[in-house]
């Protein structure tokens, strides 16, 4: 076969291709993931009656930071050319982290251990990490990248522990946050062995 054979073929190949999905789709997803779960988990828990001491009102701010988070977080992870959204989801994460010991006080007692936290936070966070890996896919995948989406898919834990749990700030430090971070460290050390589909920047 010549050269100008083989590249036709590669031609004919290539159209008969079904279309690549654009990016801002998997944005939706990936946003409907973080949102969209984080919404549903604070609906369930307070239909439950689970919610600590009115923590939308009591902590506001976290909540705020969480969900910012999160959006940022997404966008880092799945938009083209973002450093300045994967850079921005840190720090935003980072204070979130500090709103969350700092808004808490003594908390209150619970008959329930502290590691329970932990645990439940972990199973909240392993699908959307997994979920939003799998969508990054198509990009090409860098520490940054994957360090946002493990700050979208950890922030899921940290706002259903701002939801529910009403211990205090130490606990917050020692059992919440070494999940989001575990979870951000994960995603990213995960993503490094992921084979990207492409060499999109």
């Amino acid at each position: 076969m010549t050269t100008l054979e083989r590249v036709r073929a590669r031609a004919l190949e290539a159209a008969a291709e079904p279309p690549a999905r654009p990016w801002r789709v998997d944005l939706f997803l990936a946003w409907s993931l973080t949102i969209g779960f984080s919404l549903a988990v604070g609906l369930v828990t307070g239909v439950l009656g689970a919610w600590s001491s009115g923590p939308l009102l009591v902590h506001a701010s976290p909540v705020l930071l969480l969900l910012l988070a999160q959006l940022t977080g997404a966008y880092g992870a799945i938009a083209p050319a973002a450093r300045r959204a994967q850079l921005a989801s840190l720090v935003i994460a980072g204070a979130g982290m500090a709103a969350l010991v700092s808004s808490r006080g003594a908390g209150m007692e619970s008959a329930s251990p502290e590691w329970l936290c932990s645990l439940s936070h972990l199973g909240l966070v392993a699908g959307p990490c997994a979920a939003l890996l799998l969508l990054q896919r198509r990009a090409h995948l860098t520490v940054l990248r994957t360090l946002s989406a493990g700050v979208a898919a950890g922030s899921i834990g940290a706002l259903a522990g701002e939801l529910v749990c009403g211990r205090g700030s130490l606990h917050v430090a020692l059992f919440h946050l070494p999940v989001w971070i575990a979870a951000a460290a994960f995603t990213a050390l995960l993503g490094r062995v992921l084979r990207s589909a492409t060499y999109a920047p």
